[in-house]
């Protein structure tokens, strides 16, 4: 992940986005390593 990041700063990408369910702690623990930040978008969708 951390070589997909440089690519992009290499190629002049400012800002990656991706969609995490609230309940994949791993994935947003990880995430939060790799300096992303999180920000809810939306409600949690029903069952």
């Amino acid at each position: 992940m951390e070589v997909l990041i440089d690519i992009g700063r290499e190629k002049g990408l400012y800002e990656m986005y991706g969609e995490v369910l609230t309940d994949n702690k791993k994935m947003l623990s990880f995430c939060k390593k790799l300096g992303f930040t999180e920000q809810k978008t939306r409600e949690k969708l029903p069952p």
